[in-house]
């Protein structure tokens, strides 16, 4: 048996040592600066054969040295091993360098895609007028004719030509002629009014890392706009609606895309990839073709070095109206995409107005890509229902007070009713055309018309996300195996418009990870487990820093929109925290050190995470940062010394339960936090913050703070409404802190050092902050409030204010008689600060001082010193 390991174990070597080199690039500048995806591709195929290979030699080694010398032998293979892995993190950093740079070229070639304004070239229809006879038809517009051959280097947007030369013709044909469109299908102006919505229509830009530019279905609009009673008021409320929802700008969405490569390399315009074959059962009007040439008066793809995102607008928008091709020296007519799996670009362009192509990675069938398309518009337009779409369509009249939304609207009635302090009937024939019928303030657009606006192409975009996309299930591969790979796998198939399952037990996380969520959910009934490898997690590489105060690790990062978390109260995160509070207790702790934080929420809308459990943090618990619309309902977190040698010792700190940075409209509901700092931090630039039932057991209370820190950069928190906080004292055994209630810091005037460890000088404001119904057990100072953090003696005082604090039904003790202490700073005090039914007893024996100093205002409090 060992001779048989043996022999295979030498075999993979040997395969090792002759794999062919130069088919590799060692050069990390010579990746950087590759301007051939060819290339690239080909030094990711050859990295990826050598890494498999090396991976395979690795586990044979392992299993031969393990069989037969046992774990304490070396006989020189620890060495050598030492040296396989090293290989491989060289191998493996080089192929992400490949990759990424294989990724610029290929979004750089495919993100040019667009379709100008295009009109039926046939003849005027002959049929009914619509009354207006006396006014012309609108001529049909001239196509952009530029020479053959004209030189390329000196071609002019030919767009640009035309809006600057016509700009009063394209207002005047788009608002001023609408008013001939008055009559029913039948109308021989029928199609110029649809060519001139469609027109804005097909401006559609959707901008994403791998959906670059898609637009809606021309027969969805044609079916929508071909109701007999749609009269002028109607077309131009839904005509401003699509465009209000849809549009932005072309040349700043390519501009967005390219920023990373721009002038460097050579950028490829694609126009075109791959479509779907199989078009059975479809009952869409998709155009299957295979190349440009057969569909549209241009070649696939138009190839030549542009230095400039003008360059390439203009070269391309020259291809598009000239009605011909380039010469065929400029042009290429492949381009093959390993990755076709994705959907990397989704467009149209027109063959007959009727028609639509759809451009995709060819993979699946007809429905599967339709999907795509509902999932995509869903995004688009970001109205998910019918009283949202009615308030974005009326939103000037709104802001005029003109009009205002009825909160007791009926389902499917128009929530926005006329201001009865304005002029009623004018208000409302303003923004309907014709006044309200029977007294009803109910829109005379049709619910099916509205809602066809609202998802533009597809009834079903207003589903749920789960019951969108694909399905994936996940459960541990066991101890001591890395379930990394497909955890990030199953997150990249089903994350974005579909279901992703966590089954119970641990999955083990061996390196930094993102999960990109759109529309989907995750049920995470296990647990997320990052070994403690203290080492590697303080290596800066080894995690993101999304969160910029204090420059704060983070090893795992949710980004994305309208996504859910479940954990069912089952799973959450491990962070095995004993080894990392074991190991600082001897050795220096200061902010940005490298400790991760367990969760990171960053740069996300429309999330939601409930049912959590965070177990063991490192560091803090979870962070909100630069996000929105957050919801955290149900989370325990809990961080709890259990190594015998520090009894009676606060070795947790900085494990707080959250801090939130940058961020609005955060919700912080039902929490259970036992940890030794603070239990929530409102940090820097929070707003709209709302916290409901909130359980600290041990540490510092909640925190605002610290705030200041960053000079020239102001701080401001807004609006933070608390009720139904509990602040219970434990064990000192297990956590002898119990600091504060609530408790407001700010560094001082003077820049001490610079962040993330010093700093200090900077402004602003908390403003607006109500804390209620609160119960505390033997806390130190249940309200505290200064303005020193990181001071010395002598420095300037801070320029930071705080008014407008209201606290609430206050019960409970305190261990020491300061159950108020106010310090505010002198250059800019404290206002506006209220008690209103405060009971909280000090010490037996003990008279209670309320210390307000720099204050203005201060009501509700029996006495103060």
């Amino acid at each position: 048996e060992r001779k048989k390991v043996y022999a295979g174990y030498k075999a993979h070597h040997a395969a090792l040592d002759v794999f062919p080199q130069h088919t590799i690039c060692q050069s990390i500048r010579a990746v950087k600066t590759c301007t051939s995806w060819d290339t690239a591709k080909g030094w990711s195929q050859a990295l990826r054969s050598k890494l498999r290979l090396l991976n395979r030699c690795i586990q044979a080694r392992a299993y031969f040295t393990e069989r037969f010398f046992g774990n304490d032998m070396d006989f020189g293979h620890k060495t050598f091993w030492h040296y396989l892995q090293k290989q491989r993190d060289e191998l493996e950093g080089l192929l992400e360098e490949v990759e990424f740079r294989a990724y610029e070229l290929l979004l750089a070639s495919q993100n040019a895609m667009w379709v100008l304004e295009q009109q039926k070239s046939s003849s005027e229809p002959t049929l009914e007028e619509c009354g207006v006879l006396d006014d012309e038809p609108l001529k049909k517009p001239k196509k952009v004719a530029l020479p053959q051959d004209v030189d390329l280097e000196d071609i002019e947007d030919p767009v640009d030509v035309a809006l600057r030369e016509k700009k009063e013709e394209l207002w005047e044909k788009i608002w001023t002629r609408l008013a001939r469109y008055c009559a029913p299908s039948r109308s021989r102006y029928y199609n110029e009014r649809l060519a001139i919505i469609w027109s804005c229509v097909a401006r559609a830009v959707y901008k994403d890392r791998y959906l670059m530019v898609i637009a809606q279905n021309y027969r969805y609009v044609t079916t929508l706009l071909s109701d007999a009673e749609l009269d002028l008021s109607t077309v131009e409320k839904l005509w401003r609606a699509i465009k209000d929802l849809s549009v932005e700008d072309v040349r700043a969405a390519i501009d967005d895309v390219l920023h990373p490569i721009r002038e460097s390399g050579e950028y490829v315009v694609v126009f075109g990839l791959r479509v779907h074959k199989d078009l059975s059962g479809s009952d869409l009007p998709f155009h299957g073709w295979g190349h440009m040439t057969g569909v549209f008066p241009c070649y696939s793809c138009v190839r030549r070095v542009c230095k400039t995102v003008d360059d390439i607008v203009a070269l391309t928008r020259y291809a598009l109206l000239s009605g011909g091709g380039l010469a065929q020296s400029h042009t290429k007519y492949e381009f093959k995409y390993e990755g076709s799996r994705q959907l990397s670009l989704c467009g149209f362009i027109p063959n007959v107005m009727e028609d639509v192509a759809i451009v995709d990675g060819g993979e699946g069938d007809m429905q599967t890509f339709v999907d795509k398309l509902v999932q995509m518009w869903y995004k688009v337009y970001e109205v998910e229902d019918f009283k949202g779409l009615l308030v974005r369509i009326g939103q000037p009249y709104l802001d005029s007070e003109e009009l205002e939304v009825d909160e007791s609207h009926k389902p499917y009635t128009t929530p926005i009713v006329p201001n009865i302090e304005f002029n009623v009937l004018e208000s409302y024939k303003k923004l309907w055309g014709r006044s309200p019928r029977e007294d009803r303030m109910v829109s005379l657009i049709k619910l099916r018309l509205l809602l066809s606006v609202s998802l533009c192409l597809l009834p079903t975009a207003l589903a749920a996300p789960e019951a969108l996309g694909k399905t994936c299930v996940l459960r541990p591969l066991g101890p001591g195996r890395d379930d990394t790979d497909q955890v990030e796998a199953a997150i990249a198939k089903c994350g974005k418009f579909g279901t992703t399952t966590f089954e119970a037990g641990n999955f083990n996380i061996t390196r930094k990870m993102t999960w990109d969520l759109v529309s989907s959910k995750v049920d995470l009934k296990g647990f997320l487990s990052f070994p403690p490898d203290i080492q590697y997690w303080l290596n800066a590489s080894s995690t993101y820093r999304v969160v910029f105060i204090q420059s704060q690790a983070s090893w795992f990062v949710v980004t994305g929109s309208d996504f859910v978390i479940d954990a069912h109260n089952t799973g959450g995160i491990q962070g095995n925290g004993q080894p990392w509070w074991s190991y600082f207790a001897t050795h220096t702790r200061e902010d940005g050190d490298g400790r991760p934080i367990s969760l990171t929420i960053s740069k996300a809308t429309r999330g939601t995470i409930k049912n959590f459990r965070i177990q063991s943090p490192p560091f803090w618990s979870s962070a909100v940062a630069d996000s929105s619309d957050i919801t955290m309902d149900g989370i325990f977190v809990n961080a709890t010394n259990e190594d015998p040698l520090y009894v009676g010792q606060n070795i947790v700190p900085n494990t707080d339960g959250i801090d939130t940075y940058r961020s609005d409209k955060v919700s912080l509901l039902n929490w259970d936090v036992t940890c030794g700092d603070d239990c929530l931090a409102i940090k820097g630039n929070s707003s709209n913050i709302l916290i409901r039932n909130i359980t600290c057991r041990g540490g510092n209370g909640i925190a605002f703070g610290s705030l200041g820190q960053y000079a020239g950069l102001n701080d401001y928190v807004t609006n933070v409404d608390m009720e139904g906080l509990k602040m219970i004292r434990l064990d000192p055994n297990i956590q002898p802190n119990m600091a504060n209630g609530v408790y407001f810091k700010s560094w001082d005037g003077s820049v001490n050092g610079a962040p993330p460890t010093g700093g200090g000088g900077a402004g602003g404001l908390v403003n607006n902050v109500v804390a209620r119904n609160v119960r505390l057990d033997r806390v130190n100072e249940p309200i505290h409030l200064y303005q020193t953090n990181g001071g010395k003696s002598g420095d300037l005082p801070s320029q930071l204010k705080f008014e407008n604090l209201h606290f609430s039904d206050w019960t409970g003790t305190a261990i020491t008689n300061t159950i108020v202490n106010l310090q505010c700073s002198p250059a800019v005090g404290c206002g506006a600060i209220t008690f209103d039914d405060f009971k909280v007893s000090p010490p037996a024996g003990q008279g209670s001082r309320f210390i307000c100093i720099n204050t203005t205002v201060v009501s509700g409090l029996p006495g103060s010193l």
